[in-house]
């Protein structure tokens, strides 16, 4: 009898160690949401006339990295070709809400920003927000003009927050 009340008193902290052991999360865990519209979906598509961007709002409370790609071509010239989310790397830019000064930033070029400041640019990127913060995807243009550009990208954003 003594020997079967040490086998079941063994496996029952076998059972508890295994529930504790898939029930808790590692210190180091994250968690992953959408980017956009209060984290409802993580695709969003932005037209290149829309001069106010897309937000990403990190409301979680916590420390979360922005992550994304974007697929489609616009032009922030009337007449130009379109492009991809890397915009003209051989335009002038010093007329763009974000010119070059600020890195290779090209014209015609998605910007993740908050303000006057870039966090990532071009077709793919990450960058870190921290609590509260709001940041904005836009296309690199002069903002005056935003009405004669045309086409736009699709935004695929995802929220990790640790």
């Amino acid at each position: 009898m003594k020997k079967l009340n040490k086998t079941i008193v063994a496996i029952c902290a076998i059972v508890m160690c295994l529930t504790l052991m898939f029930s808790v999360k590692p210190a180091n865990a994250y968690e992953v949401q959408p980017c956009f519209y209060d984290h409802t979906t993580d695709v969003a598509e932005l037209p290149a006339t829309n001069n106010v961007g897309i937000d990403v709002v990190n409301d979680t409370g916590k420390l979360a990295i922005v992550n994304y790609e974007a697929i489609g071509e616009w032009s922030n010239y009337p007449s130009g070709s379109l492009t991809d989310a890397d915009g003209y790397p051989d335009k002038d830019c010093s007329n763009c809400a974000w010119p070059s000064y600020y890195g290779d930033v090209h014209s015609g070029e998605l910007i993740l920003h908050e303000g006057y400041y870039p966090i990532a640019y071009g077709p793919y990127g990450s960058g870190i927000i921290e609590p509260g913060q709001t940041v904005n995807f836009v296309i690199n243009d002069d903002p005056r003009y935003y009405g004669d550009n045309r086409g736009s990208q699709e935004i695929f954003c995802e929220l990790v927050i640790f």
